[in-house]
């Protein structure tokens, strides 16, 4: 005989929380599945929050919800006075760049890719005066076709766009530094200029990384050449 399962949660009486993709004492994210719109979202729920919080929240929860551009996962839904307020995103079917760097990594084209996009994405939310105050690797996912999806906007606050500028630049070296391949001259000059804060537009950022990763493609530095060719040809 078969045990009965619990029914799982729904929020809203709509979302049905399906698996816990993680989170802390602050706030828990789950994979959900929205009954209404019979697809996969991502519910994001906080705790211990207070009434100035709670409006920072719904301010910014509201702006967010506004956008719309492949390079953001949507915000689609939220709810400021529940007892643990809550945020829907929509699901993209990726990985962080946190996790692709480390494994199996990224060679400096495919850097300067996701560097550009992310930079791209950012001049929506730039053009409407909202900041996203959490750029870093984990908050850049990368679709299996390659395109990036930015997540994790700051909620609690409403960062100035200009701060994202400083956090691409840590992007840059986060990406790029560790990278297998050598980098080209204009490569270097390019982040050194990021690290200088010469740039105020991520359309200009976004356009010029995206270059140079297709100029290092077809034109790659020796150090992305693999030692041992002749010893790989004569394995196969």
């Amino acid at each position: 005989m078969t045990t009965p399962q619990e029914p799982l949660e729904a929020v809203a009486d709509r979302y049905v929380l399906v698996e816990r993709l993680g989170g802390g004492e602050a706030r828990e994210v789950w994979r959900s599945h929205d009954d209404h719109a019979g697809r996969d979202v991502v519910l994001t729920r906080y705790r211990n929050v207070d009434e100035n919080w709670r409006a920072v929240f719904g301010r910014r929860a509201r702006q967010l919800e506004a956008l719309s551009d492949p390079g953001i996962a949507s915000v689609l839904a939220h709810d400021a006075t529940s007892e643990e307020p809550w945020l829907v995103t929509s699901y993209v079917d990726g990985e962080s760049a946190a996790t692709v760097h480390h494994d199996p990594g990224l060679s400096s084209d495919d850097a300067l890719a996701v560097l550009g996009q992310t930079a791209l994405a950012l001049a929506s939310p730039h053009s409407a005066g909202i900041g996203h105050g959490n750029l870093a690797p984990d908050t850049v996912l990368i679709r299996t076709d390659g395109s990036v999806a930015l997540i994790g906007f700051a909620v609690a606050r409403s960062p100035a766009p200009g701060d994202d500028l400083a956090a691409l630049s840590r992007l840059s070296h986060q990406l790029l530094d560790d990278s297998p391949d050598d980098h080209a001259a204009d490569i270097t000059s390019f982040m050194r200029l990021l690290d200088g804060g010469d740039w105020r537009d991520p359309t200009d950022i976004g356009r010029t990384a995206l270059a140079l990763a297709a100029a290092q493609r077809v034109h790659p530095a020796a150090g992305g050449v693999p030692e041992s060719v002749d010893a790989a040809d004569d394995e196969t």
